[in-house]
């Protein structure tokens, strides 16, 4: 026999011990890993920042809940007048301050949570502005967190 059998062979508990902690590495594993509302306003400053403007887009939720879909207004919206300026903008010392749930709904999406946020904002000149920020997440249907940039969500419900 191999030096792991028998220490297992040992105290016949062992095996349920190492399972069992086997098995709580894996919850938190998950638990830590599974993408979040705060998760999602990371990505999307980081999108905007690295003008990654369609990226950044395809977290942009309707105020029911919806996906926006169509990602071809960012071609025009940042067509070279726009997209020149905000692309001097660079986000850093990015953090979350924090996290509300609202136990709110829409028609496609559930767990409303405001996230506050603090960056710093550098433009093209070098100066920069100290920003804090709210932004109302929520997580769509097919599971997708997203973000209503137009404030709140305005016809919510009680999940």
């Amino acid at each position: 026999m191999s030096n792991l059998e028998d220490w297992f062979e040992e105290d016949p508990n062992r095996k349920w011990y190492v399972g069992a902690g086997v098995f709580f590495i894996l919850i938190v594993l998950v638990l830590v890993l599974w993408p979040g509302p705060d998760d999602a306003v990371e990505k999307y400053l980081t999108a905007i920042s690295d003008m990654e403007y369609r990226e950044a887009a395809s977290f942009h939720m309707n105020d029911d809940g919806s996906w926006m879909g169509n990602l071809d207004y960012w071609d025009s919206y940042f067509s070279e007048g726009c997209g020149y300026y905000f692309s001097a903008c660079n986000v850093s010392n990015l953090e979350i301050t924090n996290m509300e749930k609202t136990n709110q709904c829409v028609s496609y999406a559930s767990d409303i949570t405001i996230v506050s946020v603090s960056y710093t904002l550098t433009d093209r000149g070098g100066s920069s502005n100290y920003i804090s920020e709210d932004y109302p997440t929520a997580k769509h249907d097919d599971g997708g967190w997203g973000i209503h940039l137009g404030g709140n969500f305005p016809d919510t419900f009680s999940c």
